[in-house]
């Protein structure tokens, strides 16, 4: 984790990392959401981190013939983590947390519980935690 205070430089380098891998994460999800039929709708978010400062950053949500599914991002800086995206689903409001891997440029997976997914971020990932969330059983 990144500590603080950071200086200018060190925040514009983190902030443009961070917004380069959620507008990547953002693209991928709309076109495997896309391929499965699923209707996407982008849109901006307001965060403010104390470290960083206010900035905006995309956000999806994604209507499927089962509820809506939201991708929301957090905050680059976060307790335990080097990014967070909040993956979850509406009416159940069940949700996962996609945690940000900066020296690695990938994501994975972790459970309200604290449980990482044993599979990789992908577009059957995606799918696979998508439809599971949107279960109410």
């Amino acid at each position: 984790m990144q500590t603080l205070p950071l200086s200018q430089s060190d925040k514009t380098d983190l902030l443009a990392d961070w917004l380069n891998a959620v507008n990547r994460l953002v693209s991928d999800i709309s076109v495997w959401a896309q391929e499965d039929g699923w209707t996407v709708r982008a849109d901006q978010i307001e965060i403010t981190e104390e470290a960083l400062g206010p900035y905006t950053a995309p956000m999806l949500e994604i209507d499927t013939p089962d509820g809506r599914l939201i991708l929301e991002p957090i905050a680059r800086i976060v307790f335990r983590g080097e990014g967070r995206v909040d993956f979850y689903a509406w009416p159940t409001l069940f949700r996962v947390m996609l945690l940000y891997k900066p020296t690695e440029k990938r994501w994975i997976v972790r459970t309200d519980s604290g449980i990482n997914w044993p599979h990789p971020w992908n577009r059957e990932t995606f799918v696979a935690i998508g439809k599971g969330l949107l279960k109410d059983e």
